[in-house]
């Protein structure tokens, strides 16, 4: 019951304001902080003179003032005061009573910060969360002191103080989230280095590069899906062949063998062309021919060997014509004027003009093929055989010497090494003859010309040429006159660099040689009536090398073949 008569004193005295308050009841610092009369006095209350804070007579238990950290109030009796210690969180004037907590002081109770409240009545607890309280900076954490994380591409670290994140944009490499840190590249990416002379892989967890690939022809960078990647060749005819790494290891036939490139089953690839036949590809990462095998190429296809990085020819490529037979991917026209019963057939042109064939008395003998500069061809083929009087074999009148094969040896990243042989030489022509037995004469067309050289290609990073290449043309066939005669056929194109001879005569004239290394084929010799003249001799094939600009091709070998100027290969 006392409280509540002590209760509405104490409200009351709240309620004064300056002009009309009772002396102690108004607080001051000095005497201009009282009016009507009032000083400022001890314990800072505005007093008519009387000491407020040792009063002689007071209301029992009236709060009186604070008097530094001690809160003094009126005794029971009402006749003296009582002095109570506040302590640390110390004594409220304003509200006239000991603060239950310093006012606005915080501290941490575990994960938990107390705060009082601002009048010192009560303290009030919120929850820190994971970050946790601060004990030193008494506050909740905004993030776990040094935690790391990525958020998105950006890496946040938490200040030491726990008072705030810093964030690191990372870029295009991202943010790790395993490693907690921003990535040095972008993890598995290929890129160039900084020469342009290596492929350099990022690593799994986005540490580090590394080189993966050292490039003899420069780095491609990345473009759009294409990662980077060492820059390989697009060799002409086949310019995608290089795209994709050889499924076989290594091609290194230990025994000769005869490869016919009409059966897929000898080729890894066939691959189209358009304006032309396909093309039987062997394909491997790297490719060699040892000393001593000779593979021996028939059929209709031209072939290509086709490694990734060396090709090393060290025994024998065969792909020649033999006699009338085309050599593999031979046997174009090369507008020849075929035989007749008043002339010998024409040599084949390729590397340079066919010679023509021999004629009967003052007649023309059948005219040479033109030259033909095989980079103007859509398709890749080899040598032309010269022209057959019969429109198809087996006929009667002399058929014309087949062309040579046509060869290409590709090194998609690296050298293509020739030190042994490649042959591609053309066939002779078919002689004239009494197609008839007995004493009965009837004289075949003069004789055929013969078929060019074929076409060797070479297309590497870098090429060395110090073995021999043959594209020799073979000879014309040697006429005849008389009963059960014969003229002899031309020879085949020879590995070496002596023209190929042309076939004897049986009384008419006889065969033209046909070209090599510094030899023009030879024209046939005419013959005198009832006779037959000597077919031409067919021309030398071509040679091309194909290498990046700046690269020059090294020939120390022997190249019996019109060799075209070096042309530089597009890179991938």
């Amino acid at each position: 019951m006392q409280f509540l008569r002590l209760l509405p004193l104490l409200v009351l005295a709240a309620c004064f304001d300056a002009g009309n308050a009772p002396s102690c009841t108004i607080q001051c610092n000095n005497d201009s902080d009282c009016t009507d009369g009032l000083s400022c006095g001890p314990g800072g209350l505005c007093t008519e003179g009387q000491n407020c804070i040792e009063p002689d007579t007071c209301m029992a238990n009236e709060f009186i003032a604070c008097l530094s950290d001690t809160a003094r109030s009126c005794n029971a009796a009402g006749n003296g005061t009582t002095d109570l210690p506040c302590g640390a969180p110390g004594c409220n004037t304003t509200e006239r009573r000991c603060n239950n907590c310093p006012p606005d002081q915080a501290r941490c109770m575990g994960d938990m910060l107390e705060t009082c409240m601002p009048d010192g009545s009560a303290t009030v607890l919120d929850a820190c969360g994971a970050p946790g309280c601060n004990a030193t900076d008494s506050r909740c954490n905004v993030c776990i002191p040094n935690e790391v994380k990525c958020a998105g591409d950006m890496l946040e670290t938490c200040m030491p103080d726990g008072s705030a994140t810093v964030a690191n944009a990372c870029g295009a490499p991202g943010c790790n989230t395993t490693a907690l840190r921003c990535n040095a590249c972008v993890p598995n990416q290929r890129s160039c280095s900084a020469g342009g002379m290596e492929v350099e892989a990022c690593m799994p967890d986005g540490s580090a590069k590394m080189v993966i690939d050292t490039c003899a022809a420069g780095c491609a960078p990345e473009n759009g899906t294409v990662a980077a990647h060492c820059r390989y060749l697009s060799p002409v005819h086949l310019p995608d062949v290089c795209d994709m790494p050889a499924a076989r290891i290594d091609y290194t036939p230990n025994a000769s063998a005869t490869i016919t490139t009409s059966l897929d089953t000898n080729c890894d690839a066939v691959v189209a062309q358009t304006g032309g036949g396909p093309v039987c590809v062997v394909r491997a990462r790297t490719i060699t021919i040892p000393a001593g095998v000779t593979l021996t190429h028939e059929g209709s296809r031209p072939i290509a060997y086709v490694a990734d990085t060396l090709l090393e020819v060290r025994g024998t490529l065969d792909a020649s014509a033999n006699m009338t037979q085309n050599g593999p991917g031979g046997g174009r026209s090369s507008g020849a004027v075929a035989a007749s019963s008043t002339r010998a057939g024409g040599g084949a042109g390729f590397g340079t003009a066919g010679a023509a064939g021999g004629a009967v008395n003052s007649g023309a003998g059948g005219a040479g093929g033109v030259v033909l500069d095989p980079f103007t061809l859509a398709a890749f083929s080899g040598g032309a055989r010269a022209p057959d009087p019969n429109g198809i074999f087996g006929g009667l009148d002399p058929v014309g010497g087949g062309g040579g094969g046509a060869v290409m040896l590709i090194a998609c990243r690296g050298a293509v090494r020739m030190s042994g042989t490649v042959d591609v030489n053309g066939g002779g022509g078919e002689g004239s003859r009494d197609t008839v037995a007995g004493t009965q004469i009837a004289m075949s067309a003069g004789a055929a010309g013969g078929g060019t050289g074929g076409y060797v290609m070479l297309q590497g990073l870098s090429v060395t040429i110090d073995g021999n290449i043959f594209a020799n043309g073979g000879g014309g066939g040697g006429g005849a006159i008389g009963n059960d005669t014969a003229g002899m056929r031309g020879l085949d194109g020879q590995r070496g660099t002596s023209p190929a001879s042309g076939g004897s005569a049986a009384g008419g004239g006889p065969g033209g040689s046909g070209g090599s290394l510094g030899n023009l084929p030879r024209v046939g010799t005419g013959a005198s009536t009832g006779g037959a003249a000597g077919g031409g001799g067919g021309a030398v094939g071509w040679v091309q090398v194909y290498a990046p600009m700046a690269v020059t091709p090294t020939v120390t070998g022997t190249v019996s073949a019109t060799v075209s100027p070096k042309r530089n290969s597009t890179l991938r």
